[in-house]
Formats: C-alpha cells, sequence, structure tokens
C-alpha cells in the first residue's frame, strides 16, 4: 500500500499555490480529486460491539478524461479496494521532489483510509447491479461511488473528533451562508445582542442614529471555515458576529409605501431556529404548544423572500386551519400580495375579504393590471405626451423606455454630473421631472434641507414609478392568455413566489402539478407531526429535477412529535405497521439535531410548567416551579391565616409577609373532593370566592376527570341534537336548567384539580403582559371540573361518534357569562371542546342564554375536534 500510494504522489506532484489552493503538477490514471463526499449510513453496532456494524459513504468524482479512462472507473466491480487520501502540501509550486528526502513531508500526506467499492449510483441514487444487461448511460461527467468504510478506523477517528482533534470525515454544511440579512426579525440593536448571548457583537458603525434595524449578519466563524476548508475551527475560539444596519430604499412617497415590520421580541432559541431554516438543507424546530412556531416559520419565510427574490417558497401543512392561521400571518408581513397564492377548498375559511385561491389571484392580477394603466395614463397627462400609450402592457412598456426613462436619465446627469461638481440642492427640485405626477402625495415633496435627503426623496419616486411598469410587464402574459384556465396556470407556475396548500391537495394534485411544470426552491412543513410518511415525501416531489439533481434547496419542518401523531382508522396498519408514527418523529427520535423553542408565549408560566412536564421538555422555568401531589396525601390548608378574601396571588404573598411566613407552602396540584351540598340556595356568581371559603372540608378522591375546558383568550371558529331532539326550550325545564346552573357554578365542585404557585416566579417577569396579573375573579390560574350528571343524563350519544354532555356545557356557558359580567371581553374568550357534538350544544345553549343579550353576546369562537379520532 505505501509504494502504490507514494508513486502515485510522486505522479500527481502536489503543490500548494499561491492562494493556498492544492496545484496538481502531474496526472495519473486511477486518481480523481474528490468533488463531494458523503457518508450516507451508520449502522448500529452488534450486540456486545461498539463498533458500527456498517458505515457506507458516496464518493464523487469528475471524470472529464478520456473514454476509456472513464469506461475503467464506471467498471469498478464490487469489493474492488480503493484509497481515501488527505493530502495538505507545504511545498509552493516549483519545488522538485527530493527522492532522499522523507517522503511524507514533502507530498504533505495526511490521512489515509480504506474502503470497498459497493456500485456506481444511478440517476436516481441506485446501485447498479452487476448483471448480464449492460449498464445504462450516465449523462455528465461527474460519477458517485458507493463505498463501505472501516468500521473500526471510522469508530475511532468520530472518538478522536469528539475530544476535539481534527475530524475526518466532515459533515457539516458545505454551503453554509455567512452573511444574511435579516430584514425585520430584531426590533432594534439591544434585542439583537440579546438574541446571540454566546457571540460577540462587532458593529461596522458608530453612529446611533443608524444602529437600527434591519441588519445583515456576517457570522465569522462560518467565513473561517470557508476560508480554511480543510480544517475545522477551534472550538476556544469565541464565536464573533459582524453587525451592518442598512436602510431599506425608499419605495416612494406615499404613506402606504413604507414597508410592514414585525413587532415580535423573538427569543435566542427562536433566533436560532430562524437563522437554520434560512440556511440550505434540512431543519427541524420542535416547540410545545404556545412557544411561536407558527411566528418562526412565517419570518422565516419573509427573510427568504427578501434574502432570496427569485426563489419560490411551498407551505405544507396537515390542516386547513393550521394552513389559514399561517397564512393569514404571512399577509400581514411585507410580502407583495401578487406573490400569494392559496391552494385547496380551505380557501373560503380565511378570514379576510381577498380570495387568494388561483381564480381569486388571476381576477386581482386583472384587477390590478387596470389600476396600474390608469396609473400610466395619469403619469402620461402629467408628462404632456400624446397617443394611447395606456391601451396595453405593450404599449406602457414602450411608453416606459422612451419617455419616462429618458427623463430620468436626463434629471440624473444634470444631478449628478461626471465632472463632480457640487450640486444646489434646489437643483434636485427644480429639474425633478415628475412633480405633476405626485401631486396627491404628502406635501412638501422635497424638504430642500440636504442634497442628500432629496437625491433619496427622487430615487424614491422612481421606484415607485419603475415598479408600476416592472408590475405590468409581469402582468403582460395575462394579455396573451385569454382562458382563465391558462391565466391560473400560469399564475401558479410563473407568478407566485409563496404557495400554500395541505398535503392532501398535493397528493391529489402531483400528477397536474409536475405535468405544469411546477418549481420551488424552498418547502416549509407546519404540522410536521401530524403527517404521515408517504404524506410527508409527496410534497416532495412536485417537480422535476433539473439537470438531473433536485431544485431544492430547504427543506424545513416545524411541530411537535409529543402531541397529536398522524390519524390512522386501521387499527392493524396503525399498531402493526407502525403508520403512526410520522417521518418527522422518526428523523426526530433518530438523533438529527433539532432547535427546541424553551419561550413560552401563550399561557401563564404555571400552565407553561405543566405542558413541559407533560413534554418532557423545559421551557424557560425555575427549578421546582410545580410539584404534582397524588391524592392520597393529605390536602394542604390554602386559605392564610387572617381573614382577607384571597382575591390573587400577590395578595396572599403580601398576607403571608405580615404574618411572619418566613417560607410560603410549597407549589401543590392536588386532586380535591368538594362534598355535594343539599342547600338549594342559589348564588350569584360574585359569591363564588366567599362559597368556597365557606364550604365544607374537601375529602379525597381517585376518580378520573374529564372536562369540557373554558380558554381566556384562545382562538377558533366551527349543530347538533341532544337525545335526538332540539336544546329543550320549555320555560319549566328551562327554569330546571338554570337553577341547576347556578348550583354547579358555585356549590357543587365534585372534583377539582387546583395548581396554586404561592411564591413568586422570576418566569413571571418575562412573560407577557396580560400574564403578569392575575385573572379577575378567579381564584386558580385554571382548573379540571368534573361536573355532575343533569337529571341522571351525562354523556350521551344520540349518533355514532357525537357525544354531548348538557351539564357540562351549561357550566361552560355559565362561566362565559361570568367573565363577560366581570367585563373580559367577548372576542378574547373562546371555548374549546374535544367534541363536535358538544360544540353545538354549546352553541345551542349560547344562543338560548346570551347570544340576544347587548351585555353579554357571543364568545369569539366555540371550537371543536374529531369525534372518531378523539
Amino acid at each position: 500500500m505505501k509504494d502504490c500510494i507514494s508513486q502515485l504522489l510522486c505522479v500527481l506532484h502536489f503543490r500548494k499555490s499561491e492562494d493556498e489552493s492544492i496545484f496538481y503538477g502531474g496526472w495519473a490514471r486511477m486518481a480523481q480529486p474528490i468533488v463531494n463526499f458523503a457518508v450516507v449510513e451508520v449502522a448500529k453496532p452488534n450486540i456486545g460491539e461498539k463498533r458500527p456494524s456498517r458505515v457506507r459513504a458516496d464518493v464523487t468524482v469528475n471524470l472529464s478524461v478520456r473514454n476509456e479512462i472513464k469506461a475503467e472507473w464506471e467498471n469498478l466491480r464490487k469489493h474492488d479496494v480503493c484509497f481515501l487520501i488527505t493530502v495538505r502540501p507545504t511545498s509552493s509550486i516549483g519545488t522538485k521532489f527530493d527522492h532522499r528526502a522523507p517522503f511524507v513531508p514533502q507530498v504533505g500526506l495526511t490521512f489515509v483510509r480504506g474502503c470497498e467499492i459497493e456500485g456506481m449510483l444511478d440517476q436516481n441514487g441506485r446501485v447498479i447491479e452487476e448483471g448480464p444487461e449492460p449498464k445504462p448511460a450516465l449523462p455528465g461527467e461527474k460519477r458517485t461511488f458507493r463505498v463501505w468504510l472501516d468500521c473500526n478506523q471510522y469508530r475511532l477517528d468520530m472518538d478522536n473528533a469528539n475530544q476535539g482533534k481534527e475530524r475526518l470525515f466532515d459533515c457539516r454544511m458545505p454551503n453554509e451562508i455567512e452573511t444574511m440579512d435579516f430584514n425585520d426579525t430584531f426590533l432594534d440593536l439591544d434585542h439583537l445582542r440579546a438574541s446571540f448571548p454566546e457571540h460577540a457583537i462587532k458593529v461596522k458603525t458608530d453612529d446611533p442614529r443608524k444602529l437600527v434595524p434591519p441588519f445583515r449578519l456576517t457570522f465569522e466563524e462560518v467565513a473561517s471555515k470557508k476560508r480554511d476548508k480543510d480544517s475545522e475551527v477551534s472550538k476556544d475560539v469565541k464565536k464573533c458576529i459582524t453587525v451592518e444596519p442598512h436602510i431599506i430604499p425608499s419605495r416612494g412617497p406615499y404613506l402606504f409605501n413604507e414597508p410592514k415590520k414585525n413587532a415580535i421580541p423573538f427569543t435566542p432559541t427562536q433566533v436560532e431556529a430562524i437563522r437554520a431554516g434560512m440556511q440550505p438543507g434540512l431543519t427541524l424546530v420542535v416547540g410545545p404548544p404556545g412557544t411561536g412556531k407558527t411566528d418562526v416559520a412565517v419570518q422565516i419565510i419573509s427573510n427568504l423572500y427578501h434574502n432570496f427574490p427569485t426563489q419560490r417558497t411551498l407551505i405544507v401543512t396537515h390542516s386547513n386551519q393550521a394552513l389559514n392561521q399561517l397564512f393569514e400571518k404571512i399577509m400581514a408581513l411585507d410580502i407583495d400580495e401578487r406573490h400569494l397564492l392559496r391552494l385547496g377548498h380551505g380557501e373560503e375559511a380565511l378570514e379576510t375579504e381577498k380570495d387568494f385561491s388561483r381564480y381569486g389571484r388571476v381576477n386581482y392580477v386583472l384587477a390590478k393590471r387596470l389600476d396600474l394603466l390608469t396609473e400610466v395614463q395619469r403619469l402620461q397627462e402629467s408628462l404632456d405626451v400624446t397617443g394611447d400609450v395606456a391601451y396595453t402592457c405593450e404599449t406602457a412598456g414602450h411608453f416606459f423606455l422612451y419617455q419616462v426613462l429618458a427623463r430620468w436619465e436626463r434629471f440624473i446627469s444634470r444631478v449628478r454630473p461626471a465632472s463632480g461638481k457640487i450640486v444646489a440642492v434646489k437643483t434636485v427640485k427644480d429639474e425633478f421631472p415628475f412633480h405633476c405626477f405626485f401631486d396627491n402625495a404628502p406635501k412638501p415633496l422635497f424638504k430642500s434641507r440636504t442634497y442628500e435627503e432629496d437625491m433619496e426623496i427622487a430615487e424614491g419616486c422612481f421606484r415607485y414609478i419603475e415598479k408600476i411598469f416592472t408590475q405590468l410587464e409581469e402582468f403582460r402574459a395575462f394579455e396573451l392568455l385569454r382562458s382563465g384556465l391558462d391565466r391560473s396556470k400560469y399564475l401558479l407556475v410563473k407568478e407566485a413566489k409563496v404557495i400554500a396548500m395541505t398535503c392532501t391537495h398535493a397528493a391529489l394534485k402531483r400528477r397536474e402539478l409536475v405535468d405544469l411544470g411546477f418549481k420551488y426552491d424552498n418547502i416549509l412543513m407546519e404540522e410536521s407531526a401530524q403527517i404521515l410518511e408517504i404524506e410527508t415525501f409527496i410534497p416532495l416531489l412536485l417537480q422535476n429535477p433539473q439537470d438531473g439533481y433536485s431544485r431544492l434547496k430547504r427543506w424545513i419542518m416545524i411541530g411537535d412529535h409529543h402531541q397529536l401523531p398522524p390519524v390512522i382508522k386501521n387499527m392493524a396498519f396503525q399498531k402493526y405497521s407502525n403508520m403512526e408514527q410520522s417521518l418527522f418523529t422518526r428523523i426526530v427520535r433518530l438523533g438529527v439535531p433539532t432547535v427546541d423553542l424553551d419561550g413560552q408565549g401563550r399561557a401563564r408560566p404555571r400552565k407553561e410548567t405543566l405542558t413541559s412536564n407533560v413534554n418532557n421538555t423545559r421551557v424557560s422555568q425555575p427549578e421546582d416551579t410545580l410539584n404534582i401531589v397524588l391524592a392520597n396525601q393529605e390536602p394542604i390548608e390554602k386559605q392564610p391565616s387572617n381573614d382577607t378574601p384571597l382575591t390573587s396571588h400577590t395578595n396572599f404573598y403580601q398576607q403571608c409577609s405580615k404574618n411572619h411566613i418566613q417560607t410560603p407552602p410549597t407549589d401543590i396540584c392536588n386532586i380535591l373532593v368538594h362534598p355535594q351540598s343539599s342547600s338549594e340556595q342559589r348564588f350569584l356568581p360574585s359569591q363564588q370566592t366567599e362559597m368556597h371559603q365557606s364550604s365544607p372540608p374537601f375529602n379525597k378522591c381517585n376518580t378520573p376527570c374529564k372536562a369540557t375546558m373554558t380558554s381566556y383568550n384562545a382562538t377558533g371558529t366551527l349543530k347538533q341534537r341532544m337525545n335526538g331532539h332540539r336544546f329543550d326550550t320549555n320555560h319549566n325545564n328551562l327554569d330546571k336548567q338554570e337553577h341547576f346552573m347556578h348550583k354547579h357554578i358555585i356549590h357543587i365542585l365534585t372534583l377539582v384539580v387546583v395548581i396554586e404557585l404561592y411564591k413568586p416566579s422570576p418566569v413571571v417577569a418575562s412573560s407577557p403582559v396580560e400574564y403578569r396579573v392575575a385573572n379577575a375573579g378567579f381564584w386558580y390560574d385554571f382548573q379540571l371540573i368534573n361536573v355532575e350528571d343533569f337529571n341522571n343524563v351525562g354523556e350521551s350519544e344520540p349518533s355514532p361518534y357525537f357525544y354531548q354532555n348538557l351539564a357540562e356545557a351549561e357550566y361552560c356557558v355559565a362561566v362565559f357569562m361570568y367573565m363577560r359580567l366581570l367585563g373580559y371581553p367577548a372576542e378574547k374568550i373562546s371555548i374549546l371542546t374535544t367534541y363536535n357534538g358538544q360544540k353545538h350544544l354549546i352553541r345551542d345553549v349560547i344562543n338560548i342564554r346570551c347570544a340576544s343579550n347587548p351585555l353579554i353576546g357571543r364568545p369569539h369562537k366555540v371550537l371543536g375536534g374529531h369525534d372518531q379520532f378523539s
């Protein structure tokens, strides 16, 4: 082996060029530089072993050689031995090889690894098997060989890399972007510094007036990797980010030309997810409910839209509701409306008057075209140009080229003379040729304070005019295409930059989209943990490869594998085929790196800690915030020693201080039973706290609870019968039900699960403002309440999978009415239930109890789930 490699390296004559790259001074028949190397499989060790049972890699070489030499490479057989070598020559070009001097220092031989050929790959990435059939002819010069690596040596190399030594098999992303424009991700420079706590921030300007977003960030560790591709950045080198503020060019003098800006203060983990989503390759973002997954997805889409304006992004979700929520947030960002497209039947549920379907977008383009031509007509009149230049997009293009652009170039030549002569400030205003066109702009158009300010205003005005004709040029195809079908196809294939659809729509329309030539560069999947594996792959195959390579550059998967898995009706497929495991879950379990969101923005800190315990994650919570005490433990008295009513956690903490209680009770989640009182007295909702304090003592209970929950500050929107008939509107029955309702609000809390936090949490200070104060009228942040049966009727099923419970429905509506009487806005109250039948029953109760009352009205939304899958 030594003799073989020695002869080969002497022939190749490696030398170091002036730009530190490797220069090949010779040539060898069976030696080629490696274009790309990737480890594709590391199998699990066998029982009792530590080394992997199999390690496979793909090696790509460029065979720009004679046909007979190429044929020798393509005829490499299975189990043929090859060598992978790493050479770092120290001698410069022109240095002669000295046969008497040591061999290794002269050639710069660093690593040698052996491998066995498994086979050459075809265009589909499959190994070409040996057989009597001739091998397929492959296009191009690049060939990829799949090889087996030495398992023992691979384990040793990985152990050395984990100990801080050089990583031989560099699996880092080769095309990582070092400089990216984060657009409006950061609110200010302080927000940027807080988002990268482990990085040193260097700002290119010292002017405080320029330290405003947007910011362009350069990551020095990425730049150093590109400068020295053969070595890994040392771990003790401090990470550094160079920040360059830049000003978005003015888009015009009108107020509606101002770009929309992000107002969400993203956490450091969310910023890391946004950064990862902007980089090429696969990005996995995991987050429990309320950690801002949708906001992160929207910001990634916005940044990709502005950083790569020629690329197209495909958005895929499992449900129409999730897709609409995502799309509604996208519409609120600084993305041109003509580039948005929503496919599928769920578009009707979008809470907007605009139509984002294919034909709706075609109608928008046609209407926008007429508006732009009207602006061209007005511009023509302001310039005193004769002729009908605003008849079509084509005539408007000629008008811009020969009239508008000519006047602008004449203006530039006068205000920016080639001689470098200083120009007076008023010259910009006097020579500007479009004063009449911008008569409807805010006055004064030019401030006449500085030359630079007036020139920026003039250039912004020209950008506004130029955008009119740019859009007309894009809309020209809609004049040539006469049918709505052709126009919608062109819109889908060429015009739209952000396309949204469900995975079901992608599966149904795949053949149609591929035949149309549909192309996209980035794909973002929301609710990835609820999508079947096959449904995950289908959206990746909605386009044909270009020159044998996929056009896809980024794949962003966002979800939470701790929540609902994919829905599989067939029990055999679900249990024995493991089809309820999504591809997202499979990838996470395989150990692929993920970005785990840890900032809760939808719930109070106590609820946040509960979800973190359920999901086995930590979401920015202090230690020992929540202790769950089982029901067989003794209950702890919740009321302070004095007689002051307990109205909030803050008051209780103050009362503990007044009573010299050094250590307040720990946080408790108790399962308690309140025995039913025989009293038939009715109480108003405002008497709940007093009644609770004077109620009989609690007893222990292990009864499982099931409840329909009322959620404050939630979202959602979505008829049915109770025991085969509509909600009973008989006056006597209503009296009984009303008595039952008031009785249950106050007096029959048969099962209450309460979580009380007695000491202030440091997380509260970093929570949103609305979560730092107590909920008026409620003792606890959340309760799980088991409501007793009404007239011995509990849960009923008037039709299959259509569950209803009248007592729970009455209780929920009563809580809603109680909240409205306390002053909670109806638009911030939503009722959530797991059953569609219960959803329609709650709506019926609302219609009878309070819908016609102007003081109470209806809640924002009543949401229900899928009964047969709950």
